[in-house]
């Protein structure tokens, strides 16, 4: 069995070969705990960290645009990140769709060629169990306080926010390299 099929099964609850997943440490952790500790970690379990191998030099990690202390970093959704820590994903402090006046409400999905990063990181997990829940795009690009003040005349501009979602989420699945 490949590794889609073996997804597949999971997704459907039809008895995988194993469990996708993804088991890592997080990147602040390099620089809060010793590094010698961290990878004797990763040594005692190596079915989480089948490719593990010791380094002798001091592991240097790279932070995602999303997990760097002090600067703000837009996402293609428009989505403003912030975070205080270095390695710790960091929080949307403004959202695309502050409102529902005016054009806010005309969000468009960034497409493949916006958002190459994306795919390339999907497409690096193929193998493994990769989910974007819709709440926490809807969180993302709204905000919970505004998603809450939404009223029921406003189903139009709900079904083209969600026509967005699903456009983006089928765009993904298309372009995933299995």
């Amino acid at each position: 069995m490949d590794a889609r099929e073996n997804i597949l099964r999971a997704v459907r609850f039809e008895r995988p070969e194993s469990i996708p997943m993804i088991f890592h440490i997080n990147p602040a952790c390099w620089h809060h705990y010793p590094q010698s500790t961290l990878q004797a970690l990763m040594e005692a379990h190596p079915g989480l960290f089948p490719d593990f191998q010791r380094s002798e030099e001091p592991i240097e990690t790279e932070y995602l645009p999303y997990a760097r202390a002090g600067i703000e970093f837009t996402d293609p959704w428009g989505c403003v990140w912030q975070t205080t820590d270095n390695g710790i994903v960091g929080t949307v402090t403004k959202h695309p769709l502050e409102s529902w006046q005016g054009q806010d409400a005309n969000l468009r999905p960034p497409g493949y060629e916006n958002t190459p990063a994306l795919y390339r990181l999907i497409s690096a997990f193929s193998g493994r169990m990769v989910c974007a829940g819709f709440s926490a795009a809807r969180d993302r690009v709204c905000g919970l306080d505004t998603w809450r003040l939404i009223p029921l005349t406003t189903a139009c501009r709900l079904e083209c926010l969600f026509d967005a979602f699903i456009s983006f989420s089928i765009d993904t699945v298309v372009n995933i390299d299995y």
